[in-house]
């Protein structure tokens, strides 16, 4: 008997495996926009005991998610969309971090700089007096960044590492925070009055030069080096540092200790 396909029949088929693939994908991956479905991944995962050895069909093979790493914040513009507000940091890129010192970062911006809300500052000398809430994030970026201020430091073998660096804060880095903040900062990205504390020191000298910050608000922010228990060695020191309204700015140098 010859049987005879009609090239209708067989267009229709092949519609119909399409969209069961696509609508397989979509009920795999979820609904989710681009910027999301952009940090994640699918791997496969161990089956129940009994079910290993059945033939590969849609209902055997299981998924979970996966994070796929960040990269490097600081040569992106995804989360780091006010990095010019920088204007230098002392020590500078390459700089020395002694024991017993301090490190600074000079921001500059129309709204001037960020810290957690609820943080008490001594108005007189800048101290902070009672941290604000430091797990405070601005709900954007991989795990969220913090409102607070903060150094991550990655450890390297030499100054031209390339990453990842297992100590930034897109990858669980330790946040450190700092001890001093001056100049006009307002809390938690707020659009409120700047709070009261004494001005900045002049950052000419640790100007990076390719940063000229904007808007004429600028805030200083200072840490201890010995409060971050580094041995002396090459460290990547990742700042992670909102302007007064919220936006974020993450910049990276190499120091020395």
């Amino acid at each position: 008997m010859k049987v005879v396909f009609r090239r209708g029949f067989l267009d229709m088929t092949l519609l119909f495996i399409i969209v069961v693939i696509a609508l397989g994908a979509i009920l795999t991956t979820g609904f989710k926009s681009k910027s999301e479905r952009g940090t994640e991944g699918l791997i496969p995962e161990a089956l129940p005991p009994g079910e290993e050895k059945k033939s590969l069909q849609l209902n055997t093979l299981k998924f979970r998610r996966a994070e796929i790493p960040q990269g490097n914040a600081c040569l992106s513009n995804r989360f780091n969309d006010e990095a010019y507000i920088f204007v230098g940091s002392d020590p500078p890129a390459g700089g020395v971090a002694r024991p017993g010192g301090q490190i600074r970062v000079w921001v500059d911006d129309e709204a001037g700089g960020s810290v957690a809300p609820g943080e008490q500052i001594d108005s007189t000398t800048g101290q902070v007096t009672q941290p604000g809430d430091r797990a405070a994030t601005d709900g954007s970026g991989p795990g969220y960044y913090l409102w607070e201020p903060a150094i991550y430091i990655t450890p390297l073998r030499s100054p031209d590492q390339q990453g990842p660096f297992s100590g930034d804060a897109e990858n669980g880095g330790t946040p450190h925070f700092p001890i001093i903040v001056k100049g006009e900062v307002k809390p938690g990205g707020q659009e409120d009055r700047f709070l009261t504390l004494p001005p900045v020191e002049d950052p000419t000298a640790f100007d990076t030069r390719s940063r000229t910050g904007r808007g004429g608000h600028m805030a200083q922010y200072t840490w201890n080096v010995n409060d971050l228990g580094l041995a002396p060695g090459i460290y990547r020191a990742q700042f992670v540092i909102h302007d007064g309204d919220g936006h974020a700015a993450i910049n990276c140098i190499t120091i020395q200790i």
